[in-house]
């Protein structure tokens, strides 16, 4: 009597939690009470084994407890676990008979058509950018792919994988099938583009920096903090990918001693090597040109975000454009077709400016086969102009990404006049795909008119310099 009595409490109490839990919690607790009274689990049990009875009856008490404290984080529902899909088999008679409820993988598929969903969290933050901007009248292809990167995308695109913390995520975009050239890839509505609240000839006074642009970003920020920012989806994304740290300006004193040891010097009026203000971003453009808080750390990580993110010219023309700096940066090689035709990025972008009110446009600028990522170059770019591109090199994207290119680089000495590229030998080109000899010699390529006798001596004197630190 014993014995039954306590199985029948353990019994009442699955079939009570049932009622506060979760369809997938239900069944998996209906699943345990209908094995426990089964004739074939009583066949099972010793009839005089009492204390296995109740050894029994209290962990499937706890079993019913824990469910509940389960449902309780169950957010996602279109995550669903095997142990679920096995419960769900046994009880498949009785859920029959209930309502059809549709397949939250089926329903999270169509929701957006233009990408594929994740049940990673990250692509969930990802994917909130894009349907956040498609739901304030911007448009994405359907022949593009949001994804996470992998090892073999690093490698097959000669991308450099960054590489900050195992749970940081870099994402591309990628064409889902083939994209001929000019087609709109997306757009992006000026309201959803972070930028400056002033006017451009009252935002700021830093010629690089852009001050107002950082300072709305700040407050943009603080108010996401509070869910009640309008770029919501958009920070949220900027946080989770690019968390502070990154550019050497935000590194600790000691990490900042390492950079200065490289290039040589102890300030950019006598630094041997580029780029010039390595670790200046901060106590020189955000502090003395923008006159901004010297110590406020939140204050920092937004101004180095609008270095990072912002597209422009300097003092207050810089946009923050979501979707956009989804691309990722690579410069094509140096090598040319079998045509003559040098290979070049495959996206460029529309109007800049700042007083226009069109939507800004990502469109193709050459054939882009299916499957191929698309990128973008932050110093060979459509819109980096000329200056941009005479004077910004692998050092500089250093100093302002926070990254070292791969192949190729372009070298800019000023103080020599001296200025080159650095690639791989390749074997062919076909259809703008490229092999690359990593195993063969590096092809320089100079891009001045000569080096000095006293030019080579510099090189050669700080190749010692390096090679002893």
């Amino acid at each position: 009597f014993y014995e039954i009595w306590t199985v029948c409490i353990a019994v009442h109490t699955l079939f009570n939690s049932t009622q506060h839990s979760s369809k997938h919690s239900q069944k998996t607790l209906k699943l345990a009470a209908r094995t426990l009274i089964s004739s074939h689990f009583w066949r099972m049990m010793p009839a005089s084994s009492w204390q296995c009875w109740c050894v029994l009856s209290t962990v499937i008490i706890v079993l019913a407890q824990q469910a509940n404290v389960a449902d309780s984080k169950f957010v996602d529902v279109a995550v669903a676990s095997d142990g679920v899909a096995g419960a769900d088999a046994v009880v498949q008679e009785e859920d029959e008979q209930q309502e059809q409820q549709p397949n939250p993988k089926t329903v999270a598929a169509a929701t957006s058509s233009t990408t594929k969903k994740s049940t990673d969290s990250h692509s969930n933050v990802a994917q909130r950018q894009v349907d956040w901007v498609v739901a304030n009248g911007g448009f994405v292809s359907q022949k593009l792919e949001l994804r996470q990167l992998n090892e073999q995308d690093w490698k097959a695109y000669g991308l450099s994988p960054v590489t900050i913390a195992d749970d940081v995520p870099s994402y591309g975009w990628f064409a889902n099938s083939e994209i001929l050239p000019q087609e709109l890839l997306f757009s992006v509505p000026r309201d959803c583009i972070l930028t400056s609240e002033l006017p451009i000839n009252q935002a700021g006074l830093s010629p690089s920096m852009e001050c107002e642009v950082a300072r709305n970003l700040h407050r943009e920020l603080q108010s996401s903090s509070r869910n009640a920012s309008h770029y919501q989806p958009y920070l949220k994304y900027i946080q989770e990918t690019q968390p502070p740290g990154q550019l050497p300006s935000a590194w600790s004193a000691a990490g900042k001693a390492v950079v200065w040891s490289i290039v040589g010097g102890t300030s950019e009026a006598n630094q041997h090597l580029p780029p010039m203000g390595p670790t200046d971003w901060i106590v020189y453009e955000w502090v003395h040109e923008c006159a901004g808080d010297a110590h406020d750390e939140e204050e920092h990580y937004a101004a180095l975000l609008t270095v990072q993110r912002a597209l422009g010219g300097g003092g207050g023309g810089g946009l923050m454009i979501p979707l956009h700096d989804m691309l990722n940066h690579r410069n094509p090689p140096t090598q040319h077709d079998n045509d003559g035709h040098k290979s070049e990025d495959n996206t460029f972008i529309s109007s800049l400016s700042q007083d226009s009110d069109e939507d800004v446009q990502v469109r193709s600028s050459r054939p882009i086969a299916a499957g191929e990522m698309l990128y973008t170059s932050y110093n060979l770019c459509h819109h980096c102009g000329k200056e941009k591109s005479k004077k910004y090199g692998t050092p500089e994207i250093f100093r302002d990404y926070g990254f070292v290119e791969n192949y190729p680089q372009k070298w800019i000495f000023e103080d020599q006049q001296v200025e080159f590229t650095l690639d791989y030998s390749y074997g062919h080109l076909e259809d703008d795909t490229w092999t690359p000899l990593p195993d063969e010699p590096l092809q320089i390529t100079s891009l001045s008119e000569g080096i000095t006798e006293e030019d080579m001596d510099f090189f050669l004197d700080e190749l010692k310099r390096l090679e002893n630190l």
